[in-house]
């Protein structure tokens, strides 16, 4: 799903649409940082992806729900903790170990995220990064 996901996020930068930051597909929802090109509105940018992603795998059932939630991000808020946050999520919530890779996640090169080069040789988080986001407030949500 991450590969197909990425391929049509690359589709939508090679059309205008948008650029990517990063993203990571979770059991239940997905976290996606991207930068919106001028040609689409975020809700048309959101159904194009949705179809897209839809098509791909062949499902005539429904993949997606109705719905998304945005959060613009704002000149103080740092886009280095939103992907922050979406990183960790998948440890957070307890679908796997620190001592595994989630395969959902996936990020440009450019910006490169501070936190990826703080991590473990081996590319995996701190166990000291999950205590201090669970004890955090979710970026975007008021405290």
């Amino acid at each position: 799903m991450r590969i197909l996901t990425n391929r049509h996020i690359r589709e939508a930068h090679l059309a205008g649409d948008c650029f990517g930051f990063a993203s990571c597909i979770m059991p239940d929802h997905w976290h996606l940082l991207i930068h919106l090109g001028q040609r689409l509105s975020l809700s048309r940018l959101m159904a194009k992806l949705k179809a897209n992603v839809t098509r791909s795998i062949r499902s005539s059932g429904p993949v997606w729900q109705d719905n998304f939630f945005e959060h613009r991000i704002r000149e103080i808020e740092s886009l280095e903790a939103f992907a922050f946050y979406a990183f960790l999520n998948p440890y957070v919530s307890e679908l796997i170990s620190v001592q595994e890779r989630w395969d959902g996640w996936d990020s440009a090169n450019l910006p490169r995220f501070r936190f990826l080069d703080a991590m473990k040789a081996d590319g995996l988080p701190e166990p000291g990064w999950i205590a201090r986001a669970r004890e955090m407030t979710p970026p975007g949500e008021c405290d």
